[in-house]
């Protein structure tokens, strides 16, 4: 995710956006365990995905 959803999130506990995704690796359902990484790759959080990808 790109560096103003990681301030978003990590600062101000808002949710993630489809905006603020920039890269999505392997394939998932709405429903799903997924992680959300950082524009370096650093482990920001987890959560459940809600849409499908």
């Amino acid at each position: 995710m790109d560096a103003g959803a990681v301030g978003a999130l990590v600062t101000q506990g808002r949710s993630l956006l489809p905006v603020g995704v920039t890269k999505v690796e392997g394939d998932f359902l709405a429903g799903d365990a997924i992680e959300v990484v950082d524009p370096h790759g650093e482990l920001v959080g987890k959560g459940i995905a809600g849409l499908d990808a």
